[in-house]
């Protein structure tokens, strides 16, 4: 986490990342605070998944083919 905080900068919380190692991160920046990733293979772009940390939970999903 440490090393992510200090690529995505202030006001972020590194949280999670997912199986190819992109980057989860509360931005801080905004209220209230958005969720967004890290494309660390795309020259590190960063896209906005949800305005809010309830928003992205409100939209998790089972993936039956995960199960």
């Amino acid at each position: 986490m440490g090393h992510w905080s200090q690529i995505l900068g202030k006001g972020t919380i590194p949280f999670a990342s997912d199986a190819g190692g992109n980057q989860y991160f509360l931005d801080l920046k905004t209220s209230p605070a958005s969720v967004k990733m890290c494309l660390h293979d795309e020259n590190f772009a960063v896209v906005e998944l949800a305005l809010s940390f309830e928003d992205f939970i409100d939209r998790l999903s089972i993936d039956p083919e995960m199960i």
